[in-house]
C-alpha cells in the first residue's frame, strides 16, 4: 500500500483520498436515484438532498471514529487533551475532511 501520494509540494494521504472518493461516489449515486424518483412522482426541480445526507453521514462517521479512537485510551486523553485535534491516530481524518470540503 502507498500511504501518501506526493505531487510536488502537496502530500495527499491515500486513506483520506479513498474515503472522500467513496463519499462523493455515494452522494452522486444517491442524488441520481433521488432525481429519478422525483421525476417519476413529482416533476419538481433539482435539489441536493443526496449530497446533504452523505455529507452529514460522512462528517458524523469521521467525528465518531475520531472520538472512538481518543476514548479508547482515556489516560492519554486526560494527560494531553490536544490529541482530540491531532492528525495522528486516525488515518488522515482531517485530510479526508479537507478533500471532501473542496
Amino acid at each position: 500500500m502507498i500511504p501518501f501520494l506526493h505531487l510536488g509540494p502537496l502530500t495527499i494521504p491515500t486513506f483520506g483520498l479513498m474515503v472522500a472518493t467513496g463519499l462523493l461516489a455515494a452522494a452522486y449515486l444517491l442524488q441520481a436515484d433521488f432525481d429519478r424518483r422525483r421525476t417519476q412522482l413529482l416533476k419538481s426541480s433539482h435539489h441536493d438532498e443526496g449530497f446533504l445526507i452523505i455529507g452529514i453521514a460522512g462528517l458524523a462517521g469521521l467525528v465518531g471514529a475520531r472520538l472512538y479512537h481518543v476514548l479508547e485510551s482515556p489516560r492519554e486523553l486526560i494527560a494531553d487533551p490536544s490529541v482530540l485535534i491531532s492528525r495522528f491516530g486516525f488515518a488522515g481524518s482531517a485530510d479526508s475532511l479537507a478533500v471532501l470540503l473542496r
